[in-house]
């Protein structure tokens, strides 16, 4: 069974924020605030996973601001060196650039899969992995291309760092997040 854990910083704010939020609401609307206690981490958000004296982050971060926060509570974590499977839907090159380079001093190496989810007009793809691959080798990331999440993860899960990352779209969270469990069961820790 998973146990509640610590959560980031930023996920301390996100709460407060949705507090007062509500806080706001309930005086304008003249309801009574609930009371609600939050004791685990929400899926893929920040969610830490431990086995064997090795650790893995699944993160949904998906943008420059999220990524930047994600590298903030990991070097709070201890967490200066990993692995990591990353990839984000498609989007404005520049998204992508910046979310690498804020990656770059923390990856040793970088596991990207494509994917797709839906299908029609609601279709999610990821940016092309050769594409990515491309922009974290020219700043200097070790990097690979994958068929897919379920390829990516076990590579990842074979490399030699004790730390490892999963992120950059939490299409990619709900895809990984299963297969996480499948392997590691439900050993959320807090490192």
């Amino acid at each position: 069974m998973a146990t509640p854990v610590a959560r980031a910083h930023y996920q301390e704010r996100n709460q407060a924020l949705a507090r007062a939020t509500v806080e706001v609401l309930a005086d304008r609307d003249g309801f009574t605030m609930p009371e609600v206690a939050v004791s685990e981490t929400p899926p893929a958000r920040y969610e830490r996973f431990a086995s064997g004296g090795r650790r893995l982050v699944l993160d949904g971060a998906h943008n420059p601001q999220k990524v930047a926060a994600l590298v903030d509570a990991l070097g709070a974590d201890g967490v200066n060196s990993a692995a990591a499977m990353v990839t984000l839907l498609q989007a404005p090159d520049t998204k992508l650039a910046a979310t690498l380079s804020l990656l770059a001093p923390v990856v040793t190496h970088l596991i990207v899969p494509d994917y797709e989810l839906g299908d029609g007009d609601k279709v999610k793809r990821s940016f092309p992995a050769e594409v990515v691959v491309e922009q974290a080798r020219a700043l200097g990331i070790s990097a690979e291309v994958v068929r897919g999440p379920e390829e990516g993860l076990a590579l990842l899960l074979a490399r030699p760092e004790c730390d490892l990352v999963v992120t950059g779209s939490l299409y990619l969270a709900s895809l990984v997040r299963p297969l996480v469990l499948s392997a590691w069961g439900l050993a959320v820790v807090t490192f």
